[in-house]
């Protein structure tokens, strides 16, 4: 028997990865939820959240992921290690996740085709592209 099930519970609850099942929906963790839909709903932009390590971000994104992509007219890429050597690097990585050729010369070449990709997929398709880069520090 494991220890989880001696306590009543179904699964681990102490995993390496966070898991949106446990998470605590405090009264800060549920505004900042509140505020990043809203966000994404008005097509705002940019949002941060910052926190203590431990705090919840890494889970508050796929709470915000699974809550949203189920819908119509969202799509959701996740970058969970953003440790790249220079910019070109990121734009080369972000245009493969995105389906954007890889075969450009410079970055130039790459934000060039990142606009006309998020042009199309939003004023064409009506679609909300969202990006969450965990550890967007490094």
């Amino acid at each position: 028997m494991s220890y989880f099930t001696a306590i009543g519970l179904e699964k681990e609850p102490f995993s390496t990865s966070p898991d949106p099942a446990f998470f605590y929906r405090s009264t800060a963790h549920q505004t900042a939820l509140n505020r990043l839909e809203i966000a994404i709903r008005l097509r705002r932009g940019l949002s941060i959240i910052l926190g203590d390590v431990g705090a919840g971000k890494t889970t508050l994104s796929r709470i915000l992921t699974q809550m949203l992509s189920n819908e119509e007219g969202f799509d959701f890429h996740i970058i969970l290690d953003p440790n790249y050597k220079s910019e070109y690097q990121f734009l080369a990585s972000l245009s493969k996740m995105l389906g954007i050729s890889t075969e450009l010369k410079s970055t130039i070449d790459y934000k060039e085709e990142l606009q006309k990709y998020l042009f199309q997929k939003g004023v064409e398709e009506n679609k909300t592209i969202v990006l969450v880069i965990d550890e967007g520090q490094n």
